[in-house]
This record gives structure tokens, C-alpha cells and sequence, in this order.
């Protein structure tokens, strides 16, 4: 924003606006937000702390009691109440890289490279995973349907349609007609269209 932030005495504030380029002076203060009426506070004050195993390769995400899920590349998840403190803490098979989405209820989804999907319970447990015995990796991450149904795609260019509730396979695809291996996370339309891209193209 081009601007800076220094301590004055109120008798300066006269010579410091007489200087050339100075377009305003402004008082400091909270910033207030645009949904709703109040004051937030500028100073960020650290809750808690946890370390982690592995790397964090992509960004936690929000559950709707405010606390958050974050996961490393080496399977540790961890869930920290909005008040900093560990709520759970466990370790995943697989790789991850890809971010996990989180569904109405607060039921977490994720998918890891060792060709598993898990699905976790706000609280940390476990809720189900699935495999289907198959090898090709889950480079992408999984995508949710306007009817909750789960989607993930594997490098062999098969997709599967998992229950929400229990992981149980609703149906599976192979695209034979397609070129390549499917890397990405599918997307999903707001008509429930499937769209799955090759790295092919």
C-alpha cells in the first residue's frame, strides 16, 4: 500500500503533513470487518504449537467448530481446537500432497499416493478408508459431489465414486478412450458433472 507506520508527538503531525507526497495521516487503530459490526484486534497472539513429522505441503483447512485439520507429506494429522491447544494427533499411511476437503457435518476427506482415501471424524477417529486393492497411484486429491458423493482419481485413469457415510464403492470408471494418466484432482460441476483431465491433455 506504499505507506509506513511511525510513533509522532501530536505537535509534529502539522510539519509531517506540510511534507511533499504525503497523502494522508491516519490514526492507528483495530481493523474493523465488512460482514459484521466490532473491532478486530492487529496484534496476532500464537495459542498453541505443535510440531509435526513430515512437511507440510499444503495448507490446513477449517473445520466448522473452528478448530483445523493439517496434514504432512508423511501421513502425521493433527486437529488443534480454535484455542491452540491438541485436540488429536495420528499418523496416516501413505504420501500426501494434495488438500483435504472437509464435508457439511465436518467429516474430513483425503487421499494419499499409497491409493487410499480416509475419511476422518471431526474428533480425529477414523471414519473409513477406502482401497481397492489397485497399485496406480492417487496423485490428486479427492472432490465432492453436489449429493456428498466422494471422487478420486488414480494414475491408470480409473475413477471411483465413493458413499460419503461409509466408503463403500458406488461405481467406477475407466476411461479407456482417454491418453495419459489422470494427476490432477477431478472437478465436479454443479450438475454433478464429472470432469477428469489427463496429463496428456
Amino acid at each position: 500500500i506504499n505507506a509506513v507506520a511511525a510513533t509522532l508527538p501530536v505537535e509534529q503531525l502539522n510539519a509531517l503533513a506540510a511534507v511533499p507526497g504525503i497523502v494522508s495521516i491516519t490514526n492507528n487503530k483495530s481493523v474493523e470487518t465488512a460482514d459484521r459490526p466490532g473491532w478486530v484486534t492487529e496484534r496476532r497472539i500464537q495459542r498453541g504449537r505443535q510440531p509435526l513429522v513430515g512437511t507440510l505441503l499444503v495448507p490446513a483447512v477449517a473445520l466448522p467448530d473452528g478448530s483445523f485439520f493439517a496434514i504432512t507429506d508423511k501421513g502425521n494429522a493433527v486437529i488443534m481446537t480454535a484455542e491452540g491447544t491438541l485436540r488429536t494427533q495420528s499418523t496416516l499411511t501413505g504420501y500426501f500432497k494434495t488438500s483435504p476437503i472437509v464435508g457439511a457435518d465436518g467429516t474430513i476427506y483425503v487421499a494419499s499416493e499409497a491409493h487410499r482415501v480416509y475419511a476422518l471424524y471431526p474428533d480425529g477417529q477414523i471414519r473409513w478408508q477406502f482401497s481397492d486393492g489397485g497399485t496406480a497411484k492417487f496423485t490428486g486429491g479427492v472432490a465432492r459431489g453436489p449429493d456428498g458423493t466422494i471422487y478420486v482419481a488414480d494414475q491408470a485413469r480409473n475413477i471411483f465414486a465413493l458413499d460419503p457415510a461409509s466408503g463403500q464403492l458406488r461405481w467406477q470408471f475407466y476411461a479407456d478412450q482417454a491418453v495419459g494418466s489422470f494427476l490432477s484432482t477431478p472437478a465436479v460441476g454443479p450438475d454433478g458433472t464429472l470432469y477428469a483431465i489427463t496429463d496428456k491433455g
